[in-house]
């Protein structure tokens, strides 16, 4: 696993910190490629469609829209993009969860991402440096057994870059 030259604050370094005590685990996902080696403890997201059997993906396939850069830790170093608009659905039960995300690129700046959770404003045109990542955590409430994530802009000529999402749920 590569390491990254420089040191870089906690919500630049594309790494999730550790869950909060007062938060459970219930989901983590890695937004990778097939060929990409699995990360202990997250469900590598291909790009697939969705289906009931696996609980989550896209509405589309996008499985031809995967990096990996070979430059950082497989967490921060893969990821899905898209220069136009794409949904993500994971089944849950209905209820309020804190979701945690990651967007970025190892390799380049990427200027203009945009994601949504549960029609919640993550970031909008949002610019990453080469090497560092932008990380948030939102409570969301999911009301109709699917977690909602919207990534790029209809139309856009920007990349959104998702790494990675956590899912957890509240004591």
């Amino acid at each position: 696993m590569p390491a990254f030259p420089y040191r870089l604050a906690l919500t630049e370094n594309g790494l999730p910190e550790p869950l909060p005590a007062n938060l459970n685990l219930v989901r983590p996902f890695n937004f990778a490629g097939a060929k990409a080696a699995a990360v202990d403890g997250f469900t590598k997201d291909t790009g697939v469609p969705f289906t009931s059997q696996h609980g989550h993906g896209w509405q589309r396939d996008i499985t031809t829209n995967q990096r990996q850069r070979g430059r950082a830790p497989l967490l921060a170093d893969t990821y899905p993009f898209t220069c136009t608009h794409d949904t993500w659905e994971c089944a849950l039960h209905n209820g309020t969860y804190t979701i945690t995300l990651s967007i970025g690129d190892t390799a380049y700046k990427q200027y203009g991402q945009n994601t949504k959770i549960e029609a919640t404003l993550v970031f909008q045109n949002h610019t990453t440096l080469k090497g560092r990542f932008a990380e948030k955590t939102l409570e969301v409430e999911v009301s109709d057994g699917r977690l909602i994530v919207e990534i790029g802009l209809k139309g856009s000529e920007t990349n959104t870059c998702l790494n990675w999402l956590r899912i957890a749920k509240p004591d």
